[in-house]
């Protein structure tokens, strides 16, 4: 009956929030096609609804800024009559605790339309916007936000509530997340895939739903931090309640009781300690957010965790979220025995007990640590066998003598399940600046690795010196990211190409520079490599021997001014998909300008005034300029 109505007519269909691609597959055949301008348009949260539907890439709608915000809320409240001057202020405040959301700014405006327009009734919204929005009569938390997180897979279910426990309008960052996600048990392993690799299939496919905002993005278009809306918080944290999965604890109700299983604490540590009464026996996890400040010797800043969270006894997650002073855990911190997950912001300062017995200083089941201020007791402690599980680590070696790196790194062999390894070595100069403490040679820091034959992650922030005979690296290293490298040579080069797992390389230069040098790739060399990444690196020419690099597929080089051109090999490579120069020389940019290569993504951003982006095609090839 419709196709027979629409039938020679030109129409316009609007199909609102589709949730099934099947939904389309029902009725697309009610629409005919007779190539007469006739438009649909489909709306969903859903990327793999839009895309099911057309080949044409889907519209993404933006959060609206403060002036779109406001000129939307001011035309739904006062529908063409002018604002009160003492009303505009906190109309402005209203607005913003908006987050842009077309949907959260239209029910605010009927709510206050209905209300008297005073300072006074205003007053009493502007600080509680959330909970007026979410109140049974606008519908907005049951058709709305309810509606997405019902129609959500069950696996994906605790991972968007876990979002929850983050403080308001926070950038989340997204490694932290999946190590957290993976420690609480709520990924699923796949075959022989990395468990944190399916933790971020999960997280894109939250994003694809429109339930997790990605805030920033590298240029692989990699998402590195997230955060989502504070409604969709809100529910998050109502519905983790009413389900156990865990509880936030602020200073409105710190004195409630309840027996949670993972606990947000929100108000500062200390407040929490000595005013809450909930029972702590089933915590297993513990977001601590602001811990008690100390200050110590110097004019320096530290943050300490009480004596109290070592009768957590079940605790299995303690991530410490603040700013990123040293964190000074206490001794009986050893008591946490089922402990798995231990991060913060902050350098962690672990300490020993004295006299005590040493198999009451063994963290049994810990699997990730990062990052541990690094020194000799810590290398007893390695070397004594404390960490018997430790799968994750992160080291801070800033205060670490030259002549001592390779004895104390050595104990690391101890460490037999490592499978990712993070060094830096970086410290605070007199100018307040991030500085590295060592001019390490690459050989005195590998000579100490070489025994970790599960490592397949490795990262080095440290002034590095890859110019020495007989290198060689962990043999099963599949990422390697070296950052602060002051020199390479052919020998540098070629140890690291020398490594046959190998597939994800970043090389990021000091923040000072020796001697420019070439990067020379000799013939078949990184076999397997397939993201490449140049950043600061003072690099003024690069070869590539004849089947060198086979199957790389990205390539980004950044800020690498000496670079003139990029070698004529590459374009040769079948498997590359995408190249992304940025800021490059004068030279280089007019290089690649007439460079023809079916099939690959040439990025070109330059510095410029706007940040406007214009793409065009050229001889099958896609380009972008900024």
């Amino acid at each position: 009956m419709v196709k027979n109505f629409l039938a020679m007519k030109r129409y316009l269909i609007v199909l609102d929030d589709l949730w099934k691609t099947q939904d389309w597959d029902d009725v697309k055949d009610a629409f005919p096609n007779d190539n007469n301008g006739s438009k649909i348009l489909i709306t969903s949260r859903l990327k793999e609804v839009a895309l099911h539907m057309s080949s044409c890439p889907p519209y993404y709608l933006q959060f609206l800024g403060d002036d779109e915000s406001w000129e939307l809320f001011f035309r739904k409240v006062f529908q063409g009559k002018e604002c009160p001057s003492d009303l505009e202020h906190l109309g402005k405040q209203m607005v913003k605790s908006c987050g842009g959301l077309p949907l959260s700014i239209v029910v605010l405006a009927g709510l206050l339309k209905k209300k008297e327009k005073s300072q006074r009734e205003w007053s009493r919204v502007v600080g509680n916007v959330n909970w007026y929005l979410t109140r049974d009569e606008t519908q907005v938390r049951d058709i709305v936000l309810k509606l997405s997180y019902h129609n959500l897979p069950r696996r994906l279910k605790p991972c968007f509530l876990y979002l929850g426990i983050y403080p308001e309008d926070c950038e989340i960052s997204v490694r932290p997340l999946l190590q957290k996600w993976v420690a609480e048990g709520f990924i699923q392993q796949t075959g022989t895939r990395d468990v944190e690799d399916v933790a971020e299939d999960y997280l894109y496919e939250l994003i694809d739903r429109s339930l997790v905002q990605a805030s920033r993005v590298n240029v692989n278009g990699d998402v590195k931090a997230c955060r989502i809306h504070d409604l969709l918080r809100d529910l998050c944290i109502s519905e983790s309640k009413e389900d156990k999965l865990f509880e936030v604890c602020t200073n409105s109700n710190i004195l409630e009781t309840s027996k949670p299983r993972r606990l947000s604490i929100q108000c500062g540590m200390d407040r929490y300690v000595s005013s809450s009464k909930n029972d702590h026996s089933c915590v297993r996890s513990l977001f601590c957010l602001d811990p008690t400040r100390i200050n110590l010797a110097r004019g320096e800043s530290g943050q300490v965790i009480p004596d109290s969270i070592s009768t957590l006894e079940n605790l299995q997650t303690l991530d410490i979220y603040g700013m990123p002073y040293p964190i000074y855990l206490p001794r009986r911190v050893w008591n946490l025995k089922q402990l798995r997950y231990l991060r913060s912001s902050g350098t962690i300062i672990l300490r020993g007990y004295h006299g005590s017995k040493a198999g009451d200083q063994v963290m049994w089941n810990l699997q990730t640590i990062s990052l541990i201020k690094f020194n000799s007791q810590i290398a007893r402690m390695i070397e004594n066998g404390r960490f018997p599980k430790l799968r994750k680590l992160g080291l801070h070696i800033h205060s670490v003598q030259k002549k001592n790196v390779h004895e104390l790194l050595s104990t690391l062999r101890r460490l037999t399940h490592l499978n990712k390894l993070e060094l830096s070595f970086r410290r605070k100069n007199d100018y307040g600046y991030m500085d590295w403490h060592i001019g390490l040679k690459a050989i005195e820091l590998l000579q100490s690795l070489q025994h970790l034959s599960n490592l397949s992650t490795l990262k080095v922030d440290g002034a590095l010196d890859l110019a020495t005979c007989d290198i060689a690296f962990p043999a099963c290293i599949t990422k390697l990211t070296l950052t602060g490298i002051s020199f390479m040579n052919d020998d540098g080069v070629n140890a690291i190409g020398n490594l046959t797992t190998l597939r994800l390389l970043k090389l990021h230069g000091a923040y000072k520079f020796d001697d420019p040098f070439e990067i020379n790739c000799r013939a078949g060399s990184f076999s397997q490599l397939q993201d490449f990444e140049m950043e600061w690196v003072n690099v003024e020419n690069w070869k590539l021997g004849n089947g060198a690099m086979p199957c790389l597929q990205t390539l980004l080089i950044k800020c690498c001014e000496r670079l003139d051109d990029l070698p004529d090999e590459l374009w040769s490579l079948t498997s590359l998909r995408q190249v992304k120069v940025v800021e490059p020389s004068q030279a280089l940019s007019d290089a690649l300008a007439n460079l023809e290569k079916d099939g690959c993504e040439l990025i070109i951003s330059k510095k410029s005034k706007d940040s406007v982006f214009n793409v065009f095609n050229f001889l099958g090839r896609s380009y972008l300029y900024s």
